[in-house]
């Protein structure tokens, strides 16, 4: 039997079940009405920290993670993250939601 990959953080965030607030299937930038919700439990979770920490190492191009979106996220590494397409399978290992859709 394998291990649960989950990292041990995830365990105590507010998001945990919510996958569908933190991914949008919108074409584009999500609108900030949209984005509202899942920033605001973002900002009250104990593993913000925790959490975005995991999303830079992993090069998370997909969500909300940390309170952060693709496009922040993108900024702070420097890179382009929406040209990363090979990780949605680290994410469904992980948290159980395909990140593409």
């Amino acid at each position: 039997m394998g291990t649960d990959p989950t990292p041990g953080w995830y365990r105590k965030a507010l998001c945990k079940g919510q996958t569908e607030l933190f991914y949008t299937d919108e074409p584009g930038r999500p609108s900030s009405v949209r984005l509202a919700v899942p920033l605001a439990v973002c900002a009250a979770c104990p593993v913000k920290e925790d959490c975005l920490t995991d999303a830079l190492a992993r090069r998370e191009p997909y969500g909300i993670w940390g309170g952060t979106t693709p496009r922040q996220r993108s900024r702070m590494l420097g890179v382009d993250l929406s040209t990363i397409r090979d990780l949605s399978s680290e994410t469904w290992r992980r948290y159980g939601r395909k990140a593409d859709g």
